[in-house]
């Protein structure tokens, strides 16, 4: 494959070459793909994608690289310019509660994550890896070597983005949050909470007239 310009982001797309609806994620002869650089308007195929991969399934992407979980459910990097790998640690059991890692992987592995994004990847001891994850929408982060959750309040998110060392969360109320994760304790710097101003003089006049 081409090399295409990875510093905006692109997408993965069925490859122009595939002849059949369905291909058979688990057999790395035929999962190929094709990259389409937005950058560029061009489209890159992908032989093989997961030659050496067997089972593994895409998460998301970010920066240039691209996010999955083996068929274990252990999640790794993959970079489709160099073909560089870098693996992450396993998920903790405390994030799979109550099931067991095999199930997990049989059953949840292609769901479980809802989004996957990545911060300062320049070598293997440099990156941050944020997910939501789960049926409640939860928030962790891998820091090259630890997974730690973000637990604050219980809270369920909606969307995530990542920022000169913040981490920035929607949650489902609408709420804005702002953490700094790139100490050994993760810590909420910023909580931004939507308000509602009501007009009171027509709601007034709504229930008079009704």
């Amino acid at each position: 494959m081409a090399s295409p310009s990875l510093s905006v982001p692109y997408a993965l797309l069925p490859s122009i070459q595939q002849t059949h609806l369905i291909d058979d994620d688990d057999d790395p002869i035929t999962v190929d793909r094709s990259i389409f650089s937005l950058s560029e308007n061009k489209r890159y195929e992908w032989k093989n994608m997961l030659e050496g991969l067997v089972g593994a399934w895409c998460v998301g992407s970010s920066h240039g690289w691209i996010v999955l979980l083996d068929q274990n459910g252990v999640p790794l990097l993959l970079n489709p310019s160099s073909f560089t790998t870098i693996n992450l640690p396993p998920l903790p059991l405390s994030f799979l509660h109550p099931v067991t890692y095999s199930y997990f992987a049989e059953y949840l592995r292609k769901t479980f994550i809802v989004k996957a994004i990545l911060m300062c990847c320049s070598s293997p001891s440099s990156y941050i890896l944020a997910i939501i994850y789960g049926s409640n929408n939860k928030i962790a982060y891998c820091n090259s070597a630890t997974w730690v959750e973000l637990s604050h309040d219980k809270q369920s998110y909606c969307d995530i983005v990542l920022s000169n060392n913040y981490l920035y969360a929607l949650t489902q109320y609408g709420s804005v949050e702002v953490w700094n994760i790139c100490g050994q304790i993760p810590k909420r710097l910023i909580l931004l909470t939507p308000t509602m101003e009501g007009n009171y003089e027509e709601e007034k006049a709504y229930l008079e007239d009704n």
